[in-house]
This record gives C-alpha cells, structure tokens and sequence, in this order.
C-alpha cells in the first residue's frame, strides 16, 4: 500500500490481468473504475440515478468486470460505476460495498493492508500487540454504507464518518457554531476556498485546528479541520488524520479497532509527519498570501519534523522560485523527486527551473527519468509535451499528447492539456474542440468553461463564450483569470464599461497580472482614458512579451 497522508490507501489490485492502481475508499457507497482502462467493456445505464462519484463527478453507467484480485484472494466479480477518478494516478475505487464484505486492517506506516475473510472471535479480531488498543462500535447505513460513530472533537461528542477515501477531515458549519461557538471571525479560522452552492450562492470554507480529536480511548492532538457550510453529514475524519492509527475495521462485528501506528525503522513517525504536513499547508497558504517570512518559517519546520516528507521540500522548493533563488529551489525540487518519484509536479518545476537557466538539455533528461518513473502516467507524457511545445517543436508535442490521451481517454484533464499544445502552435479551433470534449466527460468543469469561453472568443464565437465565462465565474466568483477572460470576452463584444468592470475586479484579487493590466489599458484607450498608457506600460514591465502575446490575428483580436 501506498502511505498517500493527502490522498488515502492506494494499492495495487489486478483487473483482468492487469495491476491498476485503487484507491480503498470507506466513504463512498459503490466502487467506481475509471472506463479508460477496460476499453473493450461496454457499460449499461446505472439502476441509481443521481449518483456522484469523486469529485461530484456524475455517474450515470456502471459495467461488470468478472476478474478482479486483490493480493492472493481468489478472482471475483466487481460491479463497478463507470468513470474518471477526482485524483491523478489513480484507475479507480474499491468502496464499501466491497470492502464490508471482508474485515480490512490498514496500516500507513509501514504500508499495507490486507482483508481477512470475517472473524467472529469479539476482541480477538485485533491482532498485533499495543498498549493503547481501543475498539470503537460504528454504525453502517443501511443506504449508503458508511461507516458512523461517535467521536469527541474537543472533549465534545459528534457523530463523524470515518471516509479512507477523504483527504481531508470536515466540520460542518452549524456543528462548529453549535458545540465551539466558531464563526468566520474566530481567531484561528483561516480561509480556505470558497465554492458555489447548489443555488449558485458563494460559500466560504475555513481551516481550524483544534486541541483534540478523540476515537474511544485514543486522543490525536492538534487535528486541523475544514470548517464546511454545505457538509452533508455533521464530521467526516478524513486519512490526514486516521493515517496516524494502526486500523482493523471488523465489519463483521461492526467495530473499528486502532492502536496509535508507532514508527518503524524505516518509515515515518505518524505525529511527526503530520505536524509536517500541516505546516507544509501552512506555508503554502501563507506563500499564496504573499507572506513569505511566515512562509519560510513554516516550510523549515515542516522539513525539520520530518526530513522523509516529500511534500515539504516541494514547498519550500516553491517558496525559493516565488523569491527567484533557482538554484535552492533546484536542490529541494531534487530531494522531493528523491523521496516521492511519482511527484510530476516536482519533475515539472525543476525541468522549468533548468529552462529558465537556459539547459534545455538537462531539462529534457529530467522529463525522461520522469516518464522512466512513472511510465502509465499520462501527466508524464504531457510534461514532455509541454517541453517540446516550449522548444516549438508542436508536432513532438501533440504526439505525446496523443499517446498520454490513449492512455486515458475518458480523463478530461488530458483533452485540457492537448488543447493548451493546440492553442500553443496556433490551432485555437482544435484546442476549442478539446476543451469541448473535456466538458462532455465532465460537464460544469470550472477550467473547462473558462478555456472554451478563452477559444470561443478567438473564434469569434461571443455569445457562446460568454456563457461559458459567466457560468465559470460563478462557479469561482473569486477566480481572477476567470474574471480575466470575461473581460476579454465583453472587450471583443465592444462593452467596454462591462471589461473594464471585470478587469478592476481580476486586478483586485490579482494586482500584478500582465494580462489583465494589459487589456485594461486597451479598454481605457478606447475610451479615451489618458491613464491607458501607465497599465500598459505596467504591463510589459512585468511580461516583456504580453504585446505581442495580445497582437491582431487573423481572427479578431488574440493574445
């Protein structure tokens, strides 16, 4: 088993013949596989309509595949939802509707786990030694499957669903009101995103961290918490804080047994890698505030507490390029890539750093040890694509991206990379058009909507694009690229006061944006406005190129 703190158990499980990566999700009700990888199935309407998977991703067709393996048990039948996992990496879910068939006993610290056929011997379940073993009753709906019981979140009883397949853990809003007497003036609650609620109302989510979180006799300190106004059920603990227990979920006996999960010789402490892994968020929120002192001083402790966290030298790497220090963002980007050989996004960060640099050379080698690393992994593929994009070399990179896009051919994010490498060599209605079918696999995807509303507006299709940015931006009404593209859009439309009111909004959460200073100054020339000059000038001193990048095409008015 993979110890993935930020994503939960991910092990390795053989679909007619083939090990694909699943995700051992105890939150969600039905096990889903992503469609890519079983091609020559065809999958029927689903009996249970309005179900959504990761993400809130909508499933509407489920197929079964007949040889599924888990470790040495014997093949057996999966009914599986159909469709693409919320997480890169991933081939897809087992949930509980299969897991509650077996007992399952995790153990993130030295990674693995196994299911055990049902014992039925009380306490006798548990099998390792510990001195702080706890057993805690749950309830399992009836409806959905998951696993209910009690807990105490600052010495007070909540009723929590204990999700394997949650990254994070959750309070709703009124129970944090309720039983702590929080609000979004508290102190301590930090933002931590906003969303869009069913009736398209701005929703604001925070993150708190309270002195203790308590299941039976076990007690974790300092759990941080996202503060949630929408979260269907009253607390969900998430694997940030259940990957520090050793856990034996006895379904046959509705028990969850757990020790606290001590280190081993050659893994993590479980307390050190959180603490790490909280501060690592820490110094990435401050960071994204622009407060790099907090931000520094964050990260060093992250890394301090716990030298083997991968993440924590990704952020730190983050924080030198934010302060242009490339050659120490080189070596923590290095170390990451050391300890977490799948990390792209580190792979991706140095390969730009060894750009900037002008060594092309090794920025290419870098990419290849990364698809070396990580050979099923279409992100790999396309972070060559990318590369050779940059080097002009368009049809290299549309080759990749075609073989990363077969690999995967029902993830939108694919057809979202290809269409960044269609619009790079020019080809705006081809990107359109995979933007467009990204939208089709997964409809009401904020990106999609803004890259379709961007392309739509090159192509002179307005009244579409606009749609499309008006639908993005209130699903992220705080999203300044968005904002960004409307403005462009109602620019091209001639609606100058209604640009330039987006462009004063990007510029208020986004002050130093070349492209929007950039159209805003071109709005205020038409209008007249003797000020034009000073934000386009602004503009070009932060992006040389945002002149040309916002030249008169063939097509209309194109950046």
């Amino acid at each position: 088993m993979e110890d993935h703190g930020e994503r939960g158990p991910i092990v390795p499980v053989r679909i007619e013949g083939r090990m694909r990566r699943i995700l051992l999700d105890t939150g969600g009700f039905a096990s889903i596989l992503d469609p890519s990888i079983i091609p020559n199935h065809s999958a029927h309407a689903t009996a249970m309509p309005g179900v959504l998977g990761l993400g809130g991703v909508p499933l509407t067709k489920s197929a079964r595949i007949d040889s599924v393996e888990l470790g040495p048990a014997p093949a057996k039948s999966v009914d599986f939802l159909v469709g693409p996992p919320a997480y890169a990496g991933i081939d897809g879910t087992l949930g509980a509707d299969v897991l509650k068939g077996a007992d399952l006993e995790l153990d993130p610290v030295k990674g693995t786990a196994s299911l055990f056929a049902p014992a039925h011997c009380g306490r006798g379940a548990i099998h390792w030694p510990h001195a702080d073993e706890t057993a805690v009753p749950f309830i399992l709906d009836p409806e959905d499957q998951h696993i209910f019981m009690t807990v105490r979140l600052n010495g007070k009883e909540i009723n929590a669903m204990i999700d394997t397949g949650s990254p994070e853990s959750f309070v709703r809003t009124s129970e944090a009101a309720s039983l702590f007497g929080l609000n979004e003036t508290s102190p301590g609650m930090q933002p931590a995103g906003t969303a869009t609620s069913k009736r398209g109302t701005p929703q604001n989510y925070y993150r708190y961290r309270f002195s203790s979180l308590a299941l039976g006799d076990l007690k974790l300190d300092d759990p941080v918490m996202i503060v949630a106004p929408s979260l269907r059920v009253d607390m969900i603990v998430g694997m940030h804080q259940l990957h520090r227990l050793h856990l034996y979920f006895a379904f046959s006996e509705r028990t969850l047994y757990a020790t606290s999960a001590g280190p081993v010789a050659d893994g993590p402490d479980p307390a050190a890698r959180t603490r790490a892994q909280d501060l690592a968020e820490s110094a990435r929120s401050a960071r994204e505030a622009g407060d790099l002192v907090s931000a520094e001083a964050a990260v060093d402790a992250a890394v301090a507490a716990d030298p083997s966290y991968a993440a924590a030298y990704d952020e730190r790497a983050r924080l030198h390029l934010a302060r242009e220090e490339r050659q120490l963002a080189r070596s923590d980007l290095t170390t990451a890539i050391r300890l977490d050989p799948h990390d792209i996004d580190a792979y991706r960060a140095l390969a730009g750093v060894d750009l900037a640099a002008g060594d092309a050379g090794t920025a290419e080698a870098e990419v290849a040890q990364a698809i070396r690393d990580n050979p099923d992994d279409p992100s790999a593929l396309f972070l060559r694509a990318t590369l050779a994009s940059a080097g002009g070399r368009h049809a290299d990179a549309l080759s990749d991206a075609d073989a990363a896009i077969a690999l995967a051919p029902m993830r939108p994010q694919s057809y979202l990379s290809r269409s960044a490498l269609h619009a790079a060599a020019g080809d705006y209605a081809k990107a359109y058009d995979d933007v467009d079918h990204a939208l089709t696999l997964r409809p009401g995807l904020p990106r999609a909507l803004n890259d379709r509303c961007w392309y739509g507006a090159l192509l002179g299709k307005l009244d579409g694009a606009l749609d499309d940015c008006d639908d993005a931006v209130r699903l992220r009404p705080g999203s300044a690229p968005f904002l960004d593209s409307r403005a462009f859009v109602q620019f091209r439309r001639g609606r100058f006061d209604k640009a330039l009111a987006d462009y004063d909004a990007a510029l208020g959460i986004a002050p130093k944006a070349a492209s929007s200073l950039y159209g805003r100054g071109l709005v205020k020339q038409r209008q007249g406005d003797q000020t034009a000059a000073a934000d386009m000038e602004a503009a070009k001193a932060i992006d040389p190129g945002i002149e040309r990048d916002f030249a008169w095409g063939a097509r209309g008015e194109a950046r």
